[in-house]
């Protein structure tokens, strides 16, 4: 019973955590929306450590839920998943407890990931449109807006050179 109330404490912990993440990942997400260029490098990092942080929460729930599966299945020795472990907890409440808080970071995981890939694509665009409009800075340079290059009938209008 004590490892099941530790493997809710620590993914009760992980659920804290997955949502400072996914808050980040929502700010990230606002702002690329809003369509400001802003450097990402100090909100990376704050998520970076978040993410160690969590990683680390995650090993030590994976070693508690081996742990628990042991003493469970001590006469059957076998491995038990997750759900056989649940299953087999005689509290109801604490099951309760415990299947919700895993439906919870179930939940958040996929949001965090949802989010995190729409970032990316918009990053990408992004970038693909800055590159556009430096590249398009470019061309122009060798367009002449004196008398001369406005009688120079060889250059093409830039209206026709953008289109």
């Amino acid at each position: 019973m004590e490892g099941i109330k530790q493997l809710k404490t620590i993914m009760q912990k992980q659920n804290q955590l997955l949502d400072l993440i996914k808050t980040i990942e929502k700010s990230k997400n606002e702002i690329l929306l809003s369509g400001k260029l802003v450097d990402f490098g100090n909100i990376n990092e704050n998520l970076g450590r978040l993410v160690e942080e969590n990683s680390k929460l995650e090993i030590e729930r994976i070693k508690t839920t081996e742990k628990i599966s042991r003493e469970i299945a001590k006469e059957q020795n076998k491995t038990l998943s997750f759900k056989e472990i649940v299953e087999n907890i005689e509290e109801k409440d604490l099951k309760e407890e415990i299947f919700t808080t895993y439906e919870i970071m179930k939940s958040m995981i996929s949001d965090i990931r949802h989010l995190s890939k729409i970032n990316q694509e918009m990053v990408e665009v992004a970038l693909q449109v800055i590159d556009i409009s430096l590249s398009g800075v470019e061309e122009r340079k060798d367009l002449d807006y004196t008398q001369n290059g406005r009688n120079n009938r060889d250059r093409s209008l830039l209206i026709n050179r953008l289109i």
